[in-house]
């Protein structure tokens, strides 16, 4: 949610681009063998999940430098084909027991250095091939070869020598139900924001990465193209309408002990309340994580009415729109 003005490309050069992809095909072979020896994780999986521009970077990167937690940094996401060699290789640069230096900073959801959190989407795009939309259809889920996904979340598990924390809102919004099933640990925190700041948010997103406001922006979900026909305001009014619905839909159908919910503006307040509550999280689905002596203070809040006034109105009214024409109303 915190966004700086120097901050590292969202985009590779096209050189550095062929060069990932020949050192990732070389290094397949090599991750098949190496992660063949792990049957999966033992420890909790925990998946950040929640709408776009929903505060999710700001709360990943807190529970990371508050708790001896893995999580895929920067460098590592250049391995999407060989997490393990990278993990492993990563951290020998790392002073992983002292703590990861993470940061509170992040453009988008992208984050500064080598060591801060990425979404890891390269990865994730391996096991879940998306249509029209990022809601990956059952048949498709059918194909993905759960043993191998297992085992590669195992092997980098053993790497940290900790539960591992994963966010991509792409990946992970709709295909809760299936990653619940494929890891048994798995547990589910879902950051919520106000839904009209956050829909001011996903729109100004829109400006910021190409310039206009008509251009999606983020996760599709399976309204997606009844959204296309709506007015700009009203798609990312439903945009962040249905993610939101499809998260609460997904988490509410399991076990209460499986998923936390985090509201953004009460975690800006007090994060170490919220790292407290996450702490008592997982221990109650029979884990402990190690804290660090970090001890986050109050964010500011980035609530705040960014655009003319008119426009704010117009975004309240796309928001009730969008909600009144729903039948199934979400919590």
């Amino acid at each position: 949610m915190q966004t700086v003005g120097k901050h590292r490309s969202t985009r590779r050069a096209p050189e550095a681009e062929s060069v990932l992809v020949a050192m990732n095909t070389a290094l397949a072979d090599a991750e098949e063998k190496l992660v063949n020896r792990f049957n999966g994780p033992r420890l909790p999986v925990i998946f950040v999940v929640g709408a776009p521009r929903s505060g999710t970077t700001l709360l990943e990167q807190t529970i990371i430098a508050s708790f001896r937690c893995g999580y895929v940094p920067n460098l590592v996401s250049r391995f999407w084909m060989a997490p393990y060699v990278g993990a492993v290789l990563s951290l020998k640069g790392m002073d992983f027991e002292a703590g990861p230096k993470v940061g509170t900073e992040s453009h988008l959801g992208y984050t500064n250095g080598f060591e801060g959190p990425h979404e890891f989407g390269f990865f994730w795009r391996r096991w879940f091939r998306y249509g029209d939309t990022h809601k990956v259809d059952q048949q498709a889920l059918k194909q993905v070869d759960r043993v191998r996904l297992r085992k590669e979340i195992g092997a980098l598990e053993c790497a940290f020598g900790a539960p591992m924390i994963f966010k991509n809102v792409p990946a992970f919004a709709f295909q809760i139900e299936f990653l619940a099933r494929v890891f048994p640990t798995a547990l589910f925190i879902h950051s919520v924001r106000d839904p009209i700041f956050t829909v001011q948010s996903v729109y100004a997103s829109r400006q910021k990465y190409s310039k206009v406001s008509k251009s999606w922006f983020s996760v599709k979900p399976p309204e997606y193209r009844q959204l296309l026909a709506l007015p700009v305001l009203e798609q990312v009014a439903g945009q962040v309408y249905y993610t939101r619905k499809h998260i609460c839909r997904a988490l509410e159908g399991l076990e209460p002990s499986r998923w936390l919910k985090v509201e953004y503006e009460r975690f800006c307040r007090n994060p170490a309340a919220v790292m407290g509550e996450i702490d008592r999280f997982v221990k109650k689905a029979g884990r402990k994580m190690r804290r660090r002596k970090y001890r986050a203070v109050p964010f500011r809040n980035s609530n705040r009415v960014k655009v003319r006034t008119a426009l704010f109105m117009l975004m309240q009214k796309a928001w009730k729109s969008v909600v009144s024409r729903d039948r199934e109303q979400i919590r």
